[in-house]
């Protein structure tokens, strides 16, 4: 009876004896042979290319963060570098620290107030030292009046 219960699910039959190999004590599934097989040979990086034609290679999951890239690359795949036209190179720049940091934060469980705390330093923008104002410059004369001029 027991011979007629392995033999209706092939998936619970024991695994096949090979004289080289000790005989295995435990049931070989489809499920457990899987997890053996290698991964897929996906990439997981993306090729992003800014207005400059300029070439930023980053990790799948953290350019992922961006839905415009997700989608573009659930559209488009990853075989060819994601072009961003209207993004500058700077600020290309500036979107992946961005993403890669809230990558590592989600990572590593980081607190939302150190996230928060971050978050406000990074989007502080540097302006270059403005020149002190100039010195006022001499009042205009009164525009001359007509009745001024016919008077004299």
């Amino acid at each position: 009876m027991a011979d007629d219960a392995g033999a209706a699910c092939p998936c619970t039959r024991p695994a096949r004896q090979t004289p080289a190999l000790p005989r295995l004590n435990t049931l070989a599934t489809s499920h457990d042979l899987r997890s053996f097989a290698p991964p897929p040979t996906e990439s997981t990086s993306v090729k992003l290319k800014s207005k400059q034609e300029e070439v930023f290679e980053v990790e799948k999951e953290v350019a992922c963060r961006s839905i415009t890239v997700k989608n573009m690359v659930d559209d488009t795949g990853l075989d060819a570098p994601v072009p961003l036209p209207m993004v500058d190179s700077k600020i290309l720049i500036k979107v992946i620290e961005y993403c890669k940091y809230h990558h590592k934060a989600e990572q590593e469980s980081l607190p939302e107030d150190e996230k928060t705390v971050w978050d406000k330093d990074f989007v502080k923008v540097h302006l270059p030292r403005r020149l002190p104002p100039r010195a006022p410059r001499a009042a205009p004369p009164p525009p001359h009046s007509q009745t001024a001029l016919l008077a004299g």
